[in-house]
């Protein structure tokens, strides 16, 4: 099955979502959420941003936080378009 396209309306969804919320408890959330249900992912993501660091490709440890948090998001906006594909094909 091919990844969802995502749609603009579904990024604006989403920034509402984080403005509404505090920015980093919303992907704290996603993140613990990623850790239970697909922990490969969220694994990855720190080993990434681990080994970005360890070659000298950044030195501020806070980049680490920004490559997983933006990880994160496209994870999150993917399975937000895929929830809306689904609703709208059940809609008709």
């Amino acid at each position: 099955m091919p990844l969802p396209v995502v749609k603009h309306e579904i990024c604006a969804a989403m920034v509402g979502d984080w403005t509404r919320e505090n920015f980093h408890q919303y992907f704290d959330q996603i993140i613990e959420r990623l850790r239970t249900e697909n922990p490969v992912v969220i694994k990855f993501l720190e080993e990434f941003a681990g080994g970005l660091r360890a070659n000298k490709l950044f030195r501020e440890p806070a980049m680490e936080s920004i490559i997983i948090y933006s990880g994160a998001v496209v994870y999150r906006l993917l399975e937000s378009q895929m929830e809306a594909d689904e609703l709208e094909k059940e809609m008709g």
